[in-house]
């Protein structure tokens, strides 16, 4: 076992502690990887700025030999896996965002993620939860144009995964149903069958049929919508529930009315005024 001192922290160590260089006589770096990682994370932080617009113009001038980089690596067609150290068609390996291909397989690379994952669950979900509480507005912009977009295929994918995964859906509603329903336990709980029936005539139409507060279509199958969600102490009484579709009762789900409903193509404000009326006309 060689061993090698370390020009910053002076400390002997394994050779395998350091990095390669082709500009030392050793072939390795005069200082460790910890310090090398240690001066890097003082760097970054002095000179943030900096770093952020050196990564933006190397990215602009790899954009430039991104297909040229993808079709030459296409051509070869094939790659080494640099972790199982198999020789595979390129297609088993995942595209770089810069152009190219990742220098490790499909099946490697999530073998590593879930590794990792297993390793560092608390880690990833807490910074998860950061993330999403510090771009709630963004995320929920995002989220809004990709469904909009790709509503179609949304649907038929949790169609396919539904029916290819019957167990695993079955469950998730029951868990869905029970959790719902212990929290409606902790909340007001006086609505009856005639005061549905009340607020069914209340949204029906001239031909008398029921529609939907939200959106305005006729209804065949009418559900009960909180307006105040259960999840934010919305109880289940007169003043709080509503007629609606399935597709704005499942679009609305917990999110408060004011910020989601202007938002929506259907927005109506007449519709809007009716619903804030039949409300407090029955508190």
């Amino acid at each position: 076992m060689t061993l090698k001192i370390c020009c910053s922290c002076k400390e002997e160590k394994e050779e395998s502690l350091f990095s390669k260089s082709k500009n030392t006589k050793d072939g390795l770096k005069k200082y460790c990887k910890d310090c090398a990682r240690i001066q890097g994370k003082r760097y970054k932080e002095k000179n943030k700025d900096k770093v952020i617009q050196s990564k933006k113009d190397w990215y602009e001038k790899s954009k430039l030999k991104k297909i040229e980089r993808t079709n030459k690596e296409l051509k070869k067609g094939y790659r080494v896996c640099t972790i199982c150290g198999i020789r595979k068609n390129i297609n088993e390996f995942y595209k770089r965002g810069n152009g190219g291909f990742y220098s490790y397989c499909k099946v490697c690379q999530l073998k590593i993620q879930k590794e990792y994952h297993l390793k560092n669950r608390e880690k990833i979900i807490l910074r998860k939860r950061q993330y999403n509480n510090m771009c709630k507005d963004r995320i929920s912009q995002y989220n809004k144009k990709y469904y909009i977009k790709n509503s179609v295929d949304i649907k038929n994918r949790v169609k396919e995964w539904n029916e290819s995964n019957k167990e695993k859906s079955k469950n998730l509603k029951i868990r869905s149903y029970h959790a719902r329903e212990a929290r409606k336990r902790l909340l007001l709980n006086t609505y009856t069958k005639n005061e549905w029936e009340e607020c069914k005539k209340y949204f029906n139409n001239e031909h008398g049929v029921v529609e939907c507060a939200y959106c305005g279509k006729e209804i065949e199958k009418v559900t009960q919508e909180h307006f105040i969600p259960i999840s934010k102490g919305g109880n289940y009484t007169r003043d709080n529930i509503i007629p609606v579709c399935g597709s704005c009762n499942s679009s609305k789900c917990n999110k408060i009315f004011e910020e989601w409903y202007p938002n929506k193509e259907f927005y109506s404000e007449e519709r809007k005024n009716k619903i804030y009326t039949y409300l407090e006309s029955v508190k």
